[in-house]
């Protein structure tokens, strides 16, 4: 019984440190811009117009339906922002599902590796125990400022 309610205990404070990480992560961002020629500054909202705008104008002068996606070839991190510099890619829609997808999109519906940890307690605990239940997993930094704020209020739950 009291290994159930420390199990059921550590899943809850596992799913709320994952919420945390993933607030902090949108709440602290640098801001991302988009450059076509290494100067402009677009945002990703001007962006999508301008891919928009540039994938009607094709699709009419070809009269077929075009796709435009946009390549980032290189990126700045600078102390303030991210800059990718981009170009646009205008094409039919015969490119190859796998060329399209990035890593992580090719991990989802993907099994989560197995690991094995020790409990604060010292018990091993094993990610199998995991299959079929929600999950939470947090990541964390002993110096991190935001991650030390929040820990009071996962450890209520």
């Amino acid at each position: 019984m009291k290994t159930t309610i420390l199990f059921q205990s550590s899943i809850k404070i596992t799913m709320l440190l994952l919420m945390a990480f993933v607030w902090t992560l949108s709440s602290f961002a640098q801001p991302e811009y988009y450059s076509t020629n290494g100067t402009n500054r677009l945002t990703k909202v001007e962006v999508d117009e301008q891919v928009e705008a540039m994938k009607q104008k094709v699709t009419k002068a070809l009269k077929q339906d075009m796709f435009v996606d946009i390549e980032i070839k290189n990126t700045e991190t600078k102390a303030d922002s991210i800059i990718h510099s981009i170009t646009y890619a205008i094409h039919d829609g015969k490119i190859k599902q796998k060329e399209k997808e990035s890593y992580i999109a090719s991990l989802k519906d993907q099994q989560f590796p197995d690991f094995e940890l020790k409990t604060l307690l010292g018990d091993n605990f094993n990610s199998e125990e995991l299959n079929g239940k929600p999950t939470m997993i947090n990541f964390w930094f002993t110096k991190c400022a935001p991650c030390i704020d929040e820990m009071p209020v996962l450890n209520l739950i």
